[in-house]
């Protein structure tokens, strides 16, 4: 519960303190759409850390193992002490131990958007997942519904993914494979019939026979000669 309050940013933790100071930084320097980026990822962050606190801590468990059993003092220890310096260590920042390198200050409106993120993340979780009252199946309402499907399904990141990027790659490849099997092999098949064609006629002229050369000789220096004395051909 501490280590997930810590991550979740809660008043008095180490994470609240170093989200605190990232988030006042970028409103400070006017980076607004990094600062409510920032924002809506403590929400998120928040969020699905309690989802999961709830979903292991509370409830019933959908299957009974025997084997399962509580940490001993090995695992206790280490976690107690961390649990510890994560509200201890956050102090630091403010006591004349560490000074002036582990100095620090908290903005009020800073904190107090900080925490409010902070909770509406770690409420939102205990309405869809930790309340016996609210399970998520048997929500009517709508919105909260629309919303608890929306982090079921990663905020539709995948669907919008494959969708856009994969749906697009997958129409390009058909446009690319209808161009390629219309258009540059039908010109390939066009060219290639063309020369087929020609090449039959042509064939048909070698024919081997005298007679017809010599009448196909006879005709081009007759039109030759039509050409040349009744349409002007050659004259100056």
């Amino acid at each position: 519960l501490v280590g997930g309050l810590s991550l979740a940013g809660f008043p008095g933790t180490g994470g609240f303190f170093s989200k605190d100071t990232i988030i006042t930084a970028a409103e400070a320097n006017e980076i607004y759409w990094l600062y409510y980026l920032l924002l809506f990822g403590a929400f998120l962050t928040s969020f699905y850390i309690f989802r999961a606190f709830f979903r292991v801590f509370t409830g019933e468990p959908g299957k009974v193992y025997d084997e399962v059993h509580e940490s001993d003092w090995k695992m206790h220890f280490p976690m107690i002490t961390l649990a510890i310096l994560s509200f201890a260590a956050s102090y630091i920042a403010f006591s004349e131990i560490f000074a002036p390198a582990a100095s620090g200050h908290v903005e009020a409106k800073g904190a107090i958007v900080s925490a409010v993120v902070s909770f509406a993340g770690i409420l939102f979780a205990w309405v869809t997942y930790g309340s016996p009252r609210y399970e998520i199946e048997k929500i009517k309402v709508r919105v909260v519904q629309f919303i608890a499907d929306a982090f079921y399904n990663r905020l539709y990141i995948d669907d919008f993914y494959n969708a856009v990027f994969l749906g697009g790659y997958q129409l390009l490849a058909k446009i690319s494979r209808f161009l390629d099997e219309n258009l540059v092999d039908g010109i390939v098949r066009g060219v290639g019939s063309i020369s087929v064609v020609a090449g039959d006629r042509v064939r048909r002229i070698q024919n081997g026979i005298l007679q017809y050369y010599l009448a196909v000789s006879i005709l081009i220096v007759l039109l030759l000669a039509y050409l040349y004395l009744f349409l002007g051909w050659g004259a100056e």
